[in-house]
């Protein structure tokens, strides 16, 4: 019984959290592949967003215009953990609509704020 009430406590607290930055690149996937910037708002820190918002805004609804497509992709071995910050080297490929593919590199930037993995730039 006291076992299970340390469990309960933990994740009343938050400690049973899954949140890391494989699960916050996770989401960041699931917003590239719908191209929808109310899904990449929650993702960000609130400066980041402010200072790079409007513009990624644009650049997606761009995006989702002229028929693109982006697929996310990276390991475990390409997270890089500092403390309560983590970079992610992943490799984006971007479709056009007429079916050209063009693989790009990128790295994440993403810092642990309030418990939760987000990004910074």
């Amino acid at each position: 019984v006291t076992v299970l009430a340390l469990m309960l406590f933990a994740v009343a607290c938050g400690g049973g959290s899954k949140d890391t930055p494989n699960a916050a690149m996770e989401k960041m996937k699931d917003a590239f592949a719908s191209l929808d910037a109310a899904k990449f708002e929650p993702l960000y820190t609130s400066e980041a967003w402010k200072s790079n918002g409007e513009k990624m805004k644009k650049e997606l609804e761009g995006m989702k215009k002229d028929g693109v497509t982006v697929a996310l992709s990276w390991t475990e071995a390409d997270i890089k953990m500092d403390g309560e910050k983590a970079s992610v080297k992943a490799k984006m490929r971007i479709k056009t609509k007429d079916g050209k593919e063009e693989d790009e590199s990128e790295t994440f930037e993403l810092a642990n704020t309030g418990g939760k993995w987000l990004f910074t730039k």
